[in-house]
């Protein structure tokens, strides 16, 4: 008996979802026997489709950092500040660097997994950039910002 093109396909669709280890197993070790065809294929992807892949990226980017923002308040922790293109992210014990160069500076890495633990709020907060920058100055003794250090001087 002979199968329509669709049968097969849907044959072929419902093996590989039963079968996913050996389907993935399968495809690693193929991609590792012919790596220099694979990576080929995908240069010449990126060639014809550059526009596509970078308003892809732009997109992706502006999500989940509109993610990051709702997901801290919306606004400046110290002043209020809601222009989401001033907000920025804070490291609240000032290990930002070293944040950062664990994921090697890859700013979407970081982000990503900053939203798969739920965007904590114990050891990141949103700031705006003036505040953020002149908390992390190095010549600020009291490492506060100055909206902070004015609010407890007129407390004192």
């Amino acid at each position: 008996m002979a199968y329509t093109k669709e049968q097969r396909n849907s044959y072929q669709r419902k093996w590989r979802l039963k079968n996913i280890e050996r389907v993935s197993a399968y495809a690693k070790a193929h991609r590792k026997n012919n790596l220099s065809v694979v990576r080929g294929r995908y240069m010449t992807w990126l060639k014809a489709n550059s526009q596509k892949r970078l308003d892809t990226n732009k997109r992706r980017w502006a999500a989940i950092r509109s993610e990051m923002i709702l997901a801290y308040g919306g606004q400046c922790q110290c002043c209020g500040e809601s222009t989401q293109e001033f907000l920025t992210l804070d490291h609240i014990n000032g290990d930002g660097a070293a944040h950062r160069k664990q994921f090697k500076n890859d700013y979407w890495k970081m982000f990503r997994e900053m939203s798969r633990l739920g965007w904590p709020k114990d050891k990141y907060r949103l700031l705006c950039m003036n505040c953020n920058h002149a908390i992390g100055r190095r010549n600020n003794p009291d490492g506060l910002c100055p909206h902070e250090r004015q609010f407890r001087l007129a407390f004192k």
